[in-house]
């Protein structure tokens, strides 16, 4: 009896005490408030003591502007003689009709391919219809082409980036829903950031940026490429400053946001 009244005792002071150090020392709770955009931290809530703030950095050497694309549509030997010499292979007729994309009415001739890329808003200026390009299958750069820029078109929906429709001759061998990369003929000046920082959500990135010492702001971004554990994008300025650790700690946020801006203009439309 005695030990087992001993064990009974000894169970019973060792969960006092594990109860007392966990009241002691409480978990930090996540105090803040939304304002549209805006992240607005509660002031001298702990919570901010496990945000890493850093700022951004300019990116040396920086290479040309590259972008991921698709291609959409190859013009094919028609095999009929009583009709036109050309058939299209498409990717998907309406969204290439979608893109304002007039096949017909290009002159092409067998063998060539158009194709489909989205551009960061911050190089509108530098991109001009008739500009070559160099293009590649995506990963395969020995498999690189001169193109041309055919068409530009407005910008994207909720993002801040605008399609720009390319050109290949001799793309024969080029199918709708190959994967390619792009490379333009101009200088760009992306930023730095760790890739902690960027949030993924559906197919756009996003990053927190500091706009106040307890506010941050929901900012998306383009990523043109990552190494190791560093990130070069478009849609930031030197200088800024960013939630580089703990920002996924937000993600529910900016998902209820995006999709709270979503469904409002819905109902606008």
């Amino acid at each position: 009896m005695k030990n087992y009244l001993l064990i009974t005792v000894s169970v019973f002071s060792m969960s006092s005490f594990f109860i007392s150090c966990t009241e002691q020392k409480p978990a930090p709770s996540a105090s803040y408030r939304i304002e549209k955009n805006r992240i607005i931290l509660t002031e001298g809530t702990p919570f901010f003591k496990h945000l890493e703030i850093k700022k951004v950095q300019a990116v040396k050497d920086a290479a040309g502007l590259k972008t991921v694309g698709q291609m959409i549509a190859l013009a094919n030997p028609s095999g009929n003689l009583s009709q036109e010499k050309i058939s299209w292979a498409e990717l998907d007729h309406d969204f290439t009709k979608s893109l304002g994309l007039n096949l017909k009415a290009q002159g092409a001739s067998v063998g060539t391919a158009f194709g489909v890329t989205s551009i960061p808003m911050d190089y509108r200026g530098q991109v001009k219809v008739g500009e070559s390009v160099e293009i590649s299958r995506y990963g395969l750069k020995k498999t690189a082409m001169k193109g041309v820029i055919s068409q530009i078109n407005t910008a994207e929906e909720n993002h801040p980036t605008f399609k720009v429709i390319f050109k290949l001759s001799n793309g024969q061998d080029w199918y709708p829903g190959t994967n390619c990369e792009i490379r333009y003929l101009l200088v760009v000046q992306p930023v730095e950031i760790p890739t902690t920082a960027i949030l993924h959500e559906g197919l756009h990135e996003y990053v927190l940026r500091q706009v106040a010492p307890d506010q941050f702001e929901m900012v998306s971004v383009v990523v043109l490429d990552e190494v190791s554990d560093m990130a070069q994008v478009v849609g930031l300025k030197v200088d800024d400053s960013v939630i580089a650790s703990g920002a996924i700690l937000f993600k529910p946020e900016l998902h209820n946001f995006i999709q709270d801006k979503k469904e409002s203009q819905d109902v606008l439309q």
